[in-house]
């Protein structure tokens, strides 16, 4: 993994990344730890798209948890070194580029098209159909 994030500067995380760092009985839960320890101790620039906030708060919501989605907030919009990738013209642009390329779902182009536009070097994911996305540089955790 560390291996990975060697010369990363832009580390991109996939929602369900995210979602496992939340899970700290999950089977993977070192792994992104360990990553995300190393991505803070070298500075690297962390992001994530606006939906994976939408979906975390949501999820949150749901749950009749307010704060935890205020907090979820918080971090994604007030962190040190994690950023997020708003969807905007150019991520839209770029996300209908490889839906029409790659034959995507429209959270998986826009996730990915957040990914390209933030200009990450890597990107953290659980999905092996985004490894097919050429111009985006994914690593599944499984890989690692």
């Amino acid at each position: 993994m560390l291996k990975v994030l060697e010369t990363c500067k832009i580390l991109y995380l996939d929602l369900s990344v995210i979602e496992i760092l939340l899970d700290l009985n999950h089977s993977d839960y070192p792994k992104i730890s360990q990553a995300l320890d190393f991505a803070y101790q070298k500075k690297i620039q962390i992001y994530a798209s606006t939906l994976s906030l939408e979906e975390l708060a949501k999820s949150a919501f749901s749950q009749g948890q307010e704060i935890l989605a205020r907090q979820y907030k918080a971090f994604f919009t007030h962190s040190k070194n994690f950023h997020i990738q708003n969807i905007d013209a150019e991520v839209a642009f770029k996300s209908a580029e490889f839906r029409s390329k790659y034959g995507l779902k429209i959270q998986d182009s826009l996730q990915l098209a957040s990914a390209y536009v933030s200009a990450a070097d890597t990107v953290l994911s659980m999905h092996s159909a985004w490894k097919s996305v050429a111009e985006v540089p994914v690593f599944l955790l499984s890989e690692i």
